[in-house]
């Protein structure tokens, strides 16, 4: 499944009840996930950590489609089609600069 067809599908199954909970909302539920795949981070647990980013991603499109952003083609522009260069220029800390 391409990332246009999952935020598709989300926008059609929960898009009215995600801009009922409204934007302020959903960012305190990412945030919450953010800190959740944290400490799955910290215990090295690859399954909690899989299960986390995935709720990450699901929050993250939730935002995405109150605001009707299409999200697939933001990455590729951004993170695809630009040389790694351009896409690390202001991380002063990565050892492989």
């Amino acid at each position: 499944m391409e990332i246009s067809e999952f935020q598709k599908l989300l926008a059609e199954r929960l898009g009215d009840k995600d801009k009922q909970m409204g934007a302020s909302f959903l960012m305190n539920v990412l945030t919450e996930e953010v800190g959740e795949l944290s400490r799955a981070i910290g215990k090295e647990s690859k399954a909690e950590i899989g299960e986390e980013i995935a709720d990450v991603l699901f929050s993250t499109m939730s935002i995405a489609n109150v605001f009707g952003v299409a999200v697939e083609p933001l990455l590729v522009r951004k993170y695809v089609d630009r040389p790694l260069s351009d896409i690390s220029r202001k991380w002063t800390d990565v050892s492989w600069r």
